[in-house]
């Protein structure tokens, strides 16, 4: 568990930081894979919904922006707390807006929005 600890608030104005479980030093959310995955997935789906019907622009291309957005947003924002138990909530609710996410592309190919392709 000790890997995910954020950094302490002093470490991190003193720009120190934690070293992960592969000896890379964590100096800021920005150094996290996880949260480099998360914006990638971001980029994707925001490519992605340019693809869905005109009439989906405020619907479900808006609704998938805004959750694929608060995935990195919540990682990004949990690392920044002081406290191992905030950080762990913070990165549940991306868990959760990553199965939101998944449940409206499944959407997206059952209505035929998108393809499988």
């Amino acid at each position: 568990m000790e890997a995910l600890r954020p950094p302490s608030a002093s470490a991190q104005r003193e720009g120190l930081g934690v070293r992960d479980q592969g000896n890379n030093v964590v100096e800021s959310y920005r150094d996290l894979k996880v949260w480099q995955k998360a914006m990638d997935l971001a980029e994707m789906i925001f490519s992605l919904t340019s693809k869905l019907p005109r009439e989906q622009i405020y619907g479900m291309s808006a609704q998938m922006q805004r959750t694929a957005n608060s995935v990195p947003s919540n990682i990004a924002e949990g690392h920044a707390r002081a406290f191992t138990k905030e950080y762990l909530y913070h990165i549940s609710v991306s868990l959760g807006s990553i199965a939101e996410l998944e449940t409206r592309l499944m959407l997206c190919g059952r209505v035929k929005f998108l393809s499988e392709n």
